[in-house]
């Protein structure tokens, strides 16, 4: 089940508003979560603490995430999923476009396990979802047959949400 944790640069305002308007939806920030013990810690104490509480992190970082995973999946350590947003398609400052991706994404892969996946959010769905092997790829994975929710068209038919191989 896909349960948020939201990086110490987005506004825990999102997780405020979420928790009011959809509380079905498990969602947490580096400011509260943990009575703040993980708030301008390492990435990686953050990805494996998530990751024991099946957690997925959301992030803007791709500086220094993404080759932390990378390195991660070389050696074969777990993490709890990872969604990354692009500045440039949700602002951080996009409290509501952020949260709209969000729900969306949580609606259409919540029930699944997003143990190794990630993910590049987009202003209303995921491009692409992959889950890293041992050695560190990334496989792609099965092409989803469920209709992808573009509530603005900023999403390219072209690439449609994937589903993880080992997935229903």
């Amino acid at each position: 089940m896909l349960r948020l944790l939201l990086d110490e640069q987005m506004d825990p305002a999102v997780v405020a508003q979420m928790r009011d308007q959809h509380p079905n939806i498990p969602i947490d920030s580096l400011h509260t979560w943990e009575d703040r013990r993980y708030l301008r810690t390492n990435d990686a104490a953050i990805l494996a603490e998530a990751c024991r509480q099946s957690l997925t992190l959301v992030t803007y970082d791709t500086r220094t995430i993404v080759p932390l995973l990378k390195a991660w999946g070389e050696s074969g350590t777990p993490h709890g999923g990872v969604i990354f947003v692009k500045s440039t398609t949700i602002a951080q400052d996009n409290i509501g476009g952020l949260m709209r991706a969000l729900v969306q994404l949580w609606e259409q892969y919540g029930d699944d396990d997003w143990t190794n996946v990630t993910t590049f959010l987009t202003g209303c769905a995921p491009l692409f979802r992959a889950r890293h092997s041992a050695g560190g790829s990334m496989i792609p994975a099965a092409r989803d047959d469920r209709p992808l929710a573009c509530a603005d068209g900023a999403c390219d038919p072209r690439m449609p949400p994937t589903r993880d191989a080992t997935g229903p």
